[in-house]
């Protein structure tokens, strides 16, 4: 039994059910022909339908591969969401899971509303951001050593404070001091409850990237 959605630019297949002691047959292939072959006979009614549908494509299963032997056919780009043909796809899929077919660089995340570009950060920014270290005591971010050697952890530096914005902060030492935050040397830094704080290990707060499923999706052209 196939359940297919009749669109009206495509035959798109959902499923197919069959016993599976008949499996010998390889039923799956022959619904895809028929499925085919109707979608063949709609074209010849409805001009505009001319594509076949067989939804994701996984390079790696032999229950999804199959797909790939029909001809022409073309995957869609995960990112650009452009069609190429798939036997020019089948060499890079050979060797990742997860592949741009296009070549073109992945375009850059855009910047949430309301933030501020990461790259406008400044050097007095940055050193106005506090972390905990011990014993309650808070110091400059950029004083901690996974500062100075994890390029990762400076770009979550950045990205918080592009979310948060910019601040200004002083604060006093146990003398009753007022010390800017150049001015660390060996001072004990105390913490006002109303200065941001970024805990050692930061909460991120930017958007989630998008999920980049292995799966492909295919569609084959049955135009005539």
């Amino acid at each position: 039994m196939a359940v297919l959605d009749i669109l009206p630019k495509c035959v798109s297949s959902v499923y197919f059910l069959y016993d599976p002691d008949y499996a010998y047959l390889s039923l799956g292939k022959y619904s895809a022909l028929q499925e085919i072959a109707l979608a063949k006979q709609l074209h010849e009614s409805l001009n505009e339908l001319k594509w076949y549908y067989m939804g994701y494509y996984i390079h790696t299963c032999p229950k999804m591969n199959y797909k790939g032997t029909y001809l022409p056919s073309d995957l869609l780009d995960p990112v650009t969401y452009q069609w190429f043909p798939i036997e020019n796809c089948k060499k890079k899929l050979d060797k990742d899971k997860f592949v741009i077919f296009s070549d073109a660089p992945e375009p850059p995340e855009d910047i949430p509303a309301g933030w501020m570009d990461p790259n406008d950060v400044t050097t007095d920014d940055l050193e106005n951001v506090l972390a905990f270290v011990s014993g309650g005591m808070v110091a400059p971010v950029v004083a901690l050593e996974r500062y100075k050697s994890s390029a990762k952890f400076r770009n979550t530096i950045r990205e918080y404070i592009s979310a948060v914005g910019r601040f200004q902060i002083t604060y006093p030492n146990q003398g009753g001091m007022v010390l800017k935050s150049g001015q660390l040397g060996r001072v004990s830094w105390k913490v006002d409850k109303s200065v941001p704080i970024v805990p050692d290990l930061i909460t991120r707060i930017r958007h989630l990237s998008r999920d980049q499923r292995n799966e492909q999706v295919i569609g084959e052209n049955i135009s005539m």
